[in-house]
């Protein structure tokens, strides 16, 4: 059974690695698309995943997520 279990564990490890050259990928197009786009979703990625419900943030005035969140684009 032990072998059957590290051949799963192989396959499931390369469908992984290839899923993630592909993620890879995918955010490199994106991002020589459109730069401000990409570093915006990156933002927004990290926004959603730091925080928990009724969580205080404190940000710098020359914070870019501040920005972002005030509507200017990060400009």
């Amino acid at each position: 059974m032990l072998a059957a279990s590290s051949v799963g564990y192989k396959n499931a490890q390369g469908l992984k690695g290839a899923a993630d050259a592909k993620a890879t990928a995918i955010y490199s197009r994106a991002y020589g698309r459109d730069p401000e786009f990409y570093q915006f979703l990156k933002a927004m990625e990290t926004l959603n995943g730091s925080f928990s419900e009724g969580t205080t943030v404190i940000l710098s005035t020359d914070s870019e997520l501040l920005k972002y969140l005030k509507g200017d684009g990060g400009r």
